[in-house]
């Protein structure tokens, strides 16, 4: 079988995780006897080639509908042409558990998430109804602490996503907050604290203190200077938290792991299973077993080596083959 690879969807800079990641899959295809196509732009990395020709392909990220040009473009264009005809993308993107040191900055020991059309909750990860080795293994790896759901808690944690984030869908996260306060009102006299996500943090949190004063903002100074660390300090960040508010993050996963409960404005979100949906609860969030989701979820993870030696590949090919 023929699978190409499309390294147009991952920056042009040829370095990190990402650009690990995909010639990972080159080699994992080849691994298995199977043969892997590789694409890249002319004379620009990033430039579109043209729509797959095979029925399989491998690529980064996602391609929402109103994706421009470039890397997100390549990804929905591959999206929509696969649709089209018939045939199955598989995609992958960093992981999930990063508070708890699943960290990209660190590729061969990362867990990625690995599935076809989507990393998000649209995606299929072929990991319905796991069994639970998989989980003890990243549980250990990474000494994560698996902790019941905590019944008190002080503030309700609003974890704000950029709005170039694909897995924001270009919503502003200024008006997102501003729904959110909004929405609250009446259901809870909780303080709000705000967690902007790094890649904005210090502007989000300029801007959203001018339109909500009277939410906190949480520490990033931590560790001595803006933003040492604050990456990392999600689950301090958590110690006297009621529950977490936010869109599609993945750091919803990271606070419903830690027994956090979580509410989610996003069907995509990966957290939305054993979350709470509806604003009005806010005082009593659901609280479900979180047993069967944390199985399915390690089985949507997979290291570097577990791609290039062409597990993953093998995990996947029969069920793709049934797809096409």
């Amino acid at each position: 079988m023929k699978v190409e690879i499309f390294r147009n969807t991952v920056k042009r800079r040829g370095t990190g995780a990402s650009f690990e990641m995909i010639k990972a899959w080159r080699e994992g295809i080849k691994a298995t006897g199977d043969e892997p196509v590789w694409i890249e732009g002319v004379p620009d990395k990033e430039k579109w080639m043209g729509p797959p020709k095979e029925k399989v392909c491998v690529h980064f990220g996602y391609g929402p509908d109103n994706a421009g040009d470039f890397l997100k473009g390549n990804r929905r264009k591959i999206r929509q042409h696969m649709e089209q005809h018939g045939g199955v993308p598989i995609v992958f993107d960093g992981g999930l558990w990063t508070s708890f040191g699943n960290r990209a900055t660190n590729p061969e020991q990362h867990y990625f998430r690995c599935g076809l059309w989507s990393p998000m909750r649209n995606g299929n990860f072929l990991n319905k109804n796991s069994p639970g080795d998989r989980w003890q293994k990243i549980k250990s790896t990474f000494n994560i602490d698996e902790r019941p759901w905590r019944k008190e808690g002080k503030y309700i944690l609003l974890c704000t996503q950029p709005k170039d984030n694909w897995s924001m869908a270009q919503k502003d996260p200024y008006v997102w907050v501003d729904e959110v306060v909004e929405q609250l009102k009446g259901f809870t006299d909780r303080p709000l604290m705000l967690r902007p996500h790094p890649n904005h943090a210090d502007k989000c949190a300029e801007d959203i203190s001018k339109r909500h004063p009277q939410i906190k903002i949480a520490d990033m100074t931590r560790g001595g200077g803006m933003f040492k660390g604050y990456r990392w300090t999600f689950l301090e960040e958590l110690n006297n938290i009621h529950c977490v508010v936010t869109h599609n993050s993945t750091a919803a996963v990271d606070a419903a792991t830690y027994g956090i409960p979580v509410f989610l404005t996003s069907d995509l979100c990966l957290a939305w299973d054993i979350g709470a949906h509806d604003l009005k609860q806010i005082e009593n969030p659901v609280m479900p077993d979180r047993t069967q989701w944390l199985h399915d979820l390690a089985y949507a993870n997979w290291t570097l080596q577990e791609v290039r030696d062409g597990t993953v590949w093998k995990f996947m090919k029969p069920q793709v083959e049934k797809l096409i």
